[in-house]
C-alpha cells in the first residue's frame, strides 16, 4: 500500500496506466518478433507477405498486452484477484487471438488483402483497449 500511495503522489493514474501498457507492449512485441525470427529460423520464412505478417504479430503482440495490463488494473484495484480478470478477460481475448490467427492465416495462404483486415481489427481493439483504460483506471483507483 506504500508503493500505491507514493505512486498516487507521482503520477496521475491515466499516466501509470499508459506507462504499464507501454512497458508491456514493447515487451510482448519484442518477445513475439524474437519468437517469429525463431519461427522464421527453424521453419523457413514466407517469401510473401512477410512485411504483413510482422506487422500482424507485432499487433497480437501489443493487442494482447494491452489486454492484459487492462484486466490486470482491474483485478487489482478490486481485489478480487484472478477471478474477475478471468471473468472480464476472457470475452476480450477471444476475437484478439481469433483475428492474429486467423489474420496470419491468410497473411501465410497469399491472402494480403484479408490479412489487412485483421490487422486493421487488431488496432482497433488494441487502441480501444487503451482509451477504455485511460478513462476508467482514474475513477477505479481513486477508491
Amino acid at each position: 500500500t506504500g508503493k500505491k500511495i507514493l505512486l498516487y503522489f507521482w503520477l496521475k493514474p491515466g499516466q501509470l496506466i499508459l506507462a504499464r501498457m507501454g512497458y508491456q507492449m514493447m515487451f510482448n512485441g519484442l518477445t513475439g518478433i524474437m519468437g517469429f525470427s525463431m519461427f522464421g529460423i527453424l521453419m523457413g520464412i514466407p517469401g510473401n507477405g512477410l512485411g504483413m505478417l510482422v506487422l500482424l504479430v507485432a499487433a497480437g503482440s501489443a493487442a494482447a498486452a494491452a489486454l492484459g495490463t487492462f484486466m490486470a488494473a482491474i483485478a487489482s484495484v478490486s481485489g478480487n484477484g484472478a477471478g474477475l480478470s478471468a471473468v472480464l478477460g476472457l470475452p476480450l481475448m477471444v476475437p484478439t487471438l481469433i483475428a492474429a490467427s486467423k489474420g496470419s492465416i491468410f497473411c501465410l495462404q497469399g491472402g494480403i488483402s484479408q490479412a489487412q483486415m485483421y490487422l486493421a481489427m487488431l488496432l482497433l481493439l488494441t487502441t480501444l483497449v487503451v482509451s477504455l483504460g485511460y478513462i476508467l483506471f482514474p475513477y477505479l483507483w481513486r477508491d
